[in-house]
């Protein structure tokens, strides 16, 4: 089933997005009839502070490249940790654990899908709640946030290390890199300006905890046919290649989604 979200623009026209959720019930129901909510003010997502924010455009001490069997799970050990503070997020801390990414066949590998349309693939930067003992289950414990790509007669150089990383093979193998991925360079969104999309739900991918506040930002970055065709390379623990690893879009349930400003 499809989560149809309409909102207006700031015009007369309104439009149409489809979030993905969770793979059992719904939670964070909020009251409400027809359209979900939305709103567009003002919200800043800040790193914590200045030092912190030039450590993010620094490359990482090291990076660790797995198959999980699932997808391609990337960790960063960096000499300061990732945090995001502020906005939506209140004056809770939360620090970077970790990114993967989604893919499908036919073009259709985003696990969120905008007026009916999925992407071609979607990453995830998945943050814990440095206060949280038990991020996974705590009711502030998790921030996903959601970027799109779409095919692209480019390469996007940013996937590259991902794909040269001699992870996507065979399953359960930590490939450990000097330096590697700058998270900034994924997300210079953070501390500067545009809009997202944000709503409560839950992980995707077990355990499915639904306790997910999710950021997700609308603009999409390339990635070109042959960089897709390469993720689908990576194996499964059965020994088949993951052709597809995308979850089907649930049933909103009157819960609320916001479109925001930032910046």
């Amino acid at each position: 089933m499809r989560v149809e979200i309409f909102y207006t623009d700031g015009g007369t026209s309104s439009k149409r997005v489809v979030f993905t959720s969770r793979w059992s019930a719904d939670v964070f129901i909020k009251p409400g009839i027809g359209s979900a909510e939305t709103t567009d003010r003002q919200r800043r997502i800040t790193v914590c502070n200045r030092r912190l924010s030039e450590s993010w455009k620094k490359r990482p001490i090291y990076t660790n490249y797995t198959n999980n069997g699932h997808s391609v799970f990337v960790q960063t050990k960096n000499k300061k940790s990732r945090l995001i503070s502020g906005g939506i997020l209140g004056d809770r801390i939360y620090s970077f654990q970790q990114i993967h990414w989604h893919w499908g066949s036919n073009n259709n590998g985003s696990e969120h899908t905008v007026n009916g349309k999925r992407y071609s693939m979607e990453q995830h930067f998945v943050f814990y709640n440095t206060e949280s003992e038990n991020p996974v289950e705590d009711k502030h414990g998790i921030v996903v946030i959601a970027l799109f790509y779409t095919r692209s007669k480019i390469s996007n150089s940013q996937l590259e290390p991902v794909l040269n990383s001699g992870a996507l093979g065979e399953p359960g193998e930590t490939i450990k890199k000097e330096g590697g991925l700058s998270l900034y360079s994924f997300l210079p969104h953070i501390g500067g300006k545009g809009k997202f999309w944000s709503y409560k739900g839950s992980l995707t991918t077990p355990p499915c905890s639904e306790n997910v506040l999710w950021i997700i930002f609308p603009t999409p970055r390339p990635v070109s046919s042959i960089q897709l065709k390469r993720f689908t390379t990576l194996k499964n623990f059965q020994g088949d290649f993951v052709k597809r690893n995308v979850r089907p879009t649930q049933p909103l349930n009157r819960r609320k989604v916001e479109l925001l400003k930032f910046g």
